[in-house]
């Protein structure tokens, strides 16, 4: 990793040397172009300073303005940083012009060419930004698929299914209840899990049904507590993205021979979600230390649709798993 940014720190380099060096290559000279001319051209106050505000200019648009202007449809505001970025590159150009005369060869087809390799910075800035985006869509893209994949789980499913067959079979009142529950899952995780963002409030409803339908199965040594705080119809939310955690949950903390908790707390407040899983590591499970490949694929989701707006804390020891989630959703 570090000897891949080392790399691309030394193209930057290369590339940047050999693009400034335009203007002192194609200046006009009465004979042949010796080192010296070349070395003296390029490292002349003027240069540096106009090849100084193209590397700024490049660098700002990059990391900053494209990202945060253009791709985010503030067309107006973007074209507003361009205009400026032109009249700064008119007055710099004007005033070296009027304070040093005597680098006048420079200047005999500076203005132009200057112009081009402004245009020119612009060009490589979205070209680069564009590719990195690019690279973000198929990682985003590569994730949406496995989280697809994984959305339904089977042994969950069988596990209802057989818990309803027992319902039935005693005739309990809880069976058609369990039935609509199951229904408005795979509904849920067939339609609305290919949205981008849902309603919070949506999400919630199908995490209680998801906790509802596993405690059919459980016996009463499983206590599942589980808290909802804050007006929660007001946000949205990427679709599943914190049933992984609540699955592992379930699947590491529940034993028909040991007693276990599984605290599910969900809160909402100034925009910010928090969420927390907390269970035991029952006998059966405690060798294994695996947080599976859904969790993974929850924090390159995490990374992609919320970055730099999220906190993901897991701490786990001999008898415990806990997971603290935080994501601003502004």
């Amino acid at each position: 990793m570090v000897k891949k940014r080392l790399l691309i720190i030394v193209m930057h380099i290369v590339i940047w040397i050999l693009f400034l060096s335009l203007p002192a290559l194609l200046a006009p000279y009465t004979g042949h172009l010796t080192f010296a001319d070349f070395r003296k051209d390029f490292f002349h106050i003027t240069s540096l300073i106009k090849s100084g505000y193209l590397v700024l200019v490049f660098y700002l648009n990059y990391f900053l303005l494209i990202p945060r202007l253009f791709f985010r449809k503030r067309f107006i505001y973007f074209i507003l940083t361009i205009t400026i970025a032109t009249g700064l590159l008119i007055c710099i150009n004007a005033y070296l012009i009027v304070s040093d005369r005597s680098h006048y060869r420079m200047y005999e087809h500076g203005d132009l060419f200057y112009l081009f390799m402004f245009i020119s910075v612009y060009f490589l800035a979205f070209a680069l930004s564009y590719y990195d985006q690019w690279k973000r869509d198929l990682k985003r893209l590569n994730a949406e698929v496995a989280f697809l994949r994984a959305q339904i789980n089977p042994h969950f499913l069988f596990n209802t299914l057989n818990s309803i067959y027992s319902l039935a079979l005693t005739k309990s009142d809880d069976t058609s209840d369990a039935v609509i529950k199951l229904s408005a899952i795979m509904r849920y995780s067939l339609t609305e899990s290919k949205k981008k963002y849902v309603n919070l409030a949506e999400e919630i409803t199908y995490i209680s049904n998801y906790t509802d339908l596993q405690r059919l199965r459980l016996t009463e040594k499983v206590k599942v507590e589980t808290i909802y705080e804050g007006d929660l119809k007001t946000e949205k939310i990427a679709p599943m993205l914190l049933m992984p955690f609540i699955e592992n949950a379930f699947k590491h903390g529940v034993s028909p021979e040991e007693e276990s908790d599984i605290k599910i707390h969900i809160g909402l407040n100034s925009r910010v979600l928090k969420f927390t899983v907390i269970n035991n590591k029952v006998y059966i499970q405690k060798s294994g230390g695996n947080i599976g490949h859904s969790i993974e694929n929850t924090r390159q989701r995490l990374a992609l649709l919320y970055p730099n707006n999220y906190k993901l804390a897991i701490r786990e020891n001999d008898e415990t798993f806990e997971v603290n989630l935080q994501i601003d959703l502004s």
